[in-house]
């Protein structure tokens, strides 16, 4: 047998099995891609919520003044509230009023 001719409903029952069956193959792969990403955003949570645990277990008013010396540009703060405009007393505000 060298040519073997099937109904033209025989070749398309076929073709609409293997278009199921990559549309399964398909909803599969955007199923398992959806829950890795869902596991993903939760481990990045709980990455997140345990840093910032140790950042809250560890951080001290002197390492706040650090890392407000650190980032100051050299500017007074200005502070903007009910009436006019105020300048921080930088001193008063990195001492606390200690001096």
């Amino acid at each position: 047998m060298v040519h073997v001719h099937f109904s033209r409903r025989f070749s398309e029952a076929v073709e609409a099995k293997q278009i199921a069956e990559q549309e399964a193959k398909r909803a599969e792969f955007i199923a398992l891609k959806a829950t890795n990403e869902a596991e993903a955003k939760v481990n990045l949570t709980k990455g997140d919520a345990e840093a910032n645990r140790i950042l809250q277990n560890t951080l001290t008013p002197e390492i706040l003044q650090k890392q407000a010396i650190e980032r100051w540009n050299g500017n007074p703060p200005l502070i903007i509230g009910k009436g006019k405009q105020k300048l921080l007393d930088v001193i008063e505000f990195l001492t606390d009023g200690q001096n």
